[in-house]
């Protein structure tokens, strides 16, 4: 029997994690603490990434 070829492509989670780490620099930047708000930003984006991750890996 053929068994359906899995092609669906898996969806990409480093455009948050990127996105995240931008926002947070650029927001340290402006309020004098460049290092713990690239670190915020960094955890948020790759926490939005687990989530896309994980609903990509449902379907």
């Amino acid at each position: 029997m053929n068994r359906p070829s899995h092609s669906k492509t898996p969806a990409a989670g480093g455009f948050p994690i990127a996105i995240g780490l931008t926002v947070g620099a650029v927001l340290g930047m402006t309020r004098g603490n460049a290092l713990l708000w690239l670190l915020a930003g960094g955890l948020v984006g790759v926490g939005i990434a687990v989530v896309i991750w994980l609903v990509d890996r449902k379907n």
